[in-house]
């Protein structure tokens, strides 16, 4: 293994047991503060019960003394039992990271959700989403709609060349601010257990934010507020003899005829406030970060980065908004407060205000969440592969790939390759054994360009490419339901490659064609492929294809733009072995026949 990705992984060991010691503290700790509570509660009782029966002022004394002790040790407790949450929080982010470095699975958050039904063809043969996939390695997004972004993100579609560069510069930024990306976690796991559902977020917006309490209502609640305080102090002081009760009857009064609609508006902000929770800390995290001005994040994500913007302005108005109303939920209290200043009044003014603000901008605001949660899912991915490399890209049409494995693949158990196209409009024809590395090495080359496209680094130690548009035929399946043989999807997949080819309004594509036409029998397969390849060879595009007939390297000799390649094994003693490296030439090999007799079958 590389030596920086074990120091790596070391590092994050030594965290993790650092964060296990501290919650065994801690817990120790809890389980004090427990018996105290108990206890003092027993022995600070029975000191007010006695001390009642000997004073009534006594009593009363021990009683509020008893009370603040008591409120104290409670203070500290919950105190520390969020400390253990958090701590608790932050090791199950460090512990999945360990998993994501060891290609651990099960470990993995996203593992044990349902496998995707409606994969498209890509995602399927290139292991990109759902089960043991790329999207549930990187996936540590913190929404539902930033979790989708990430799949669209490594889907292999080429963003361009100015905006590859941009992921890429954001991506390498935002690896080496590890603290930033951690809070950010630790903060959205916090504020919500699940992950944030920004569609319901945009929803509560969408209620109806048409009344706005009277400003005539506040003058006349504040002049009848302040005219029954000034009445009030002046007959105290025997300087006035009026009635002033009228002012407060005219006080409630006012506040009345407002009260109904006042509170249904009101009532949106109770319905808001758990959203708005949610997303306060981790942009109020975002805002505190202090990424420099010039940076790649900072000027794309400009209403996150820096505690001025409309954003942290509008979020912070909200929560503080969402706190003034909690005053509100004791009746007694919000009529008391009423009565001397208009605050249901003012608060719904102001709610409404800042509502309608943060609606017309909360959609696009989101939208970049989203965006900024694919980067640090990226960025992340970086740094836990600190060996990994990020992909040259140029418009010169070919590619070339060093000591290339497969990311899905736990360390020691890859093999790695080295490849290069020499030629513009290559087809590579891959040869070779049953179970010698043919697929996985069309799918590392195909996994790694995703990874190059998404701004990421790739698992190699050197990738150059185009921007190519991918096309994968490696996982084709029948279906009983729909009347559909093998041979028959692989058909169609492959007229759909040609569909994508003739269109002139499309880009070069590099395809990936696994056992082509494997669904039918040796000549029709050997006639169609080399049909199917020629056609190829007049069109834009580049790729792979693997076959088990050995006649179809043949037609190297008669097309320029086919090239051979294979795989070889070994059979030693009764044992065969393979090298998994991709080698020039046809395969000089066969192994079905031996691999039957080792097996036992009559051959």
């Amino acid at each position: 293994m590389d030596v920086a990705f074990n120091s790596k992984r070391e590092s994050l060991l030594r965290l993790s047991r650092r964060c296990g010691q501290k919650f065994e503290s801690y817990s120790k700790k809890s389980n004090r503060y427990s018996a105290a509570r108990l206890i003092s509660f027993i022995a600070l009782s029975a000191a007010v019960i006695y001390l009642f029966s000997i004073s009534t002022f006594a009593g009363w004394a021990s009683l509020a003394v008893s009370l603040a002790v008591f409120s104290l040790i409670v203070h500290f407790h919950n105190k520390l039992l969020s400390g253990m949450r958090r701590i608790r929080v932050y090791s199950s982010i460090m512990n999945e990271d360990i998993a994501r470095m060891d290609i651990e699975w099960e470990k993995l958050p996203g593992f044990y959700s349902a496998d995707a039904d409606e994969l498209d063809f890509i995602e399927r043969d290139l292991d990109l989403y759902g089960h043991r996939s790329l999207h549930c390695l990187l996936d540590n997004t913190v929404s539902v709609e930033g979790s989708e972004l990430l799949r669209k993100f490594i889907h292999g579609d080429f963003p361009g060349y100015d905006e590859l560069q941009d992921r890429q510069n954001i991506v390498r930024e935002l690896s080496s601010y590890t603290r930033l990306r951690r809070r950010f976690q630790l903060r959205a796991r916090l504020s919500s257990p699940k992950k944030i559902n920004c569609e319901a977020t945009v929803r509560v917006f969408n209620t109806d934010l048409s009344y706005k309490a009277p400003i005539a209502a506040v003058f006349l609640s504040f002049a009848f507020s302040v005219a029954f305080i000034a009445a009030s102090t002046l007959t105290a002081a025997g300087l006035y003899e009026g009635p002033s009760a009228l002012f407060l009857i005219l006080n409630l009064f006012t506040y009345f005829a407002f009260a109904g609609k006042t509170g249904k508006a009101l009532s949106a902000l109770s319905e808001i406030e758990p959203e708005i929770s949610k997303f306060h800390s981790v942009v109020r995290t975002l805002a505190n970060s202090r990424l420099p001005e010039n940076s790649a994040a900072r000027i794309r994500f400009a209403d996150f980065f820096g505690p001025s913007g409309l954003l942290q302005k509008e979020m912070n108005s909200l929560r503080k908004l969402s706190d003034a109303s909690a005053y509100r939920e004791n009746a007694v209290f919000r009529l008391l407060i009423n009565l001397i200043v208009p605050y249901d009044f003012v608060l719904q003014r102001k709610f409404r205000d800042s509502a309608l603000r943060v609606k017309e901008h909360i959609g696009g605001w989101l939208e970049k969440f989203n965006e900024l949660e694919c980067f640090f899912a990226l960025a992340n991915f970086a740094e836990l592969n600190p060996d990994y490399q990020y992909a040259g890209m140029s418009e010169d049409r070919k590619f070339s790939i060093q000591n290339a494995g497969h990311p899905l693949m736990k360390r020691e158990h890859r093999k790695l390759n080295d490849f290069e196209m020499k030629k513009e409009n290559e087809l590579v024809i891959i040869t070779g054994s049953n179970m010698s590395g043919k697929s996985t090495f069309l799918r590392t080359a195909g996994i790694n360009l995703c990874l190059a496209y998404s701004g990421a680094p790739s698992a190699c130690t050197a990738l150059h490419a185009s921007g190519y548009e991918l096309f994968t035929c490696i996982k084709v399946s029948d279906s009983v339901f729909d009347g559909i043989s093998y041979f028959y999807s692989e058909v169609k997949r492959l007229k759909m490659l040609l569909d994508i080819l003739e269109d002139p309004g499309r880009g070069n594509v590099m395809f990936f064609i696994d056992e082509i036409f494997k669904g039918t029998n040796n000549k029709e397969r050997l006639h169609g492929s080399m049909e199917f390849l020629k056609k190829l060879s007049t069109l834009k595009c580049t790729g792979f294809v693997t076959t088990h007939d050995l006649e179809l390297a043949a037609l190297s000799d008669s097309l320029d733009a086919a090239v051979n390649y294979h795989f070889r094994e070994h059979i030693e003693g009764g044992r065969m072995s393979f090298e998994y490296k991709i080698l020039p030439d046809p395969c000089p090999t066969t192994n079905a026949l031996e691999i039957m007799r080792m097996n036992g079958l009559p051959v």
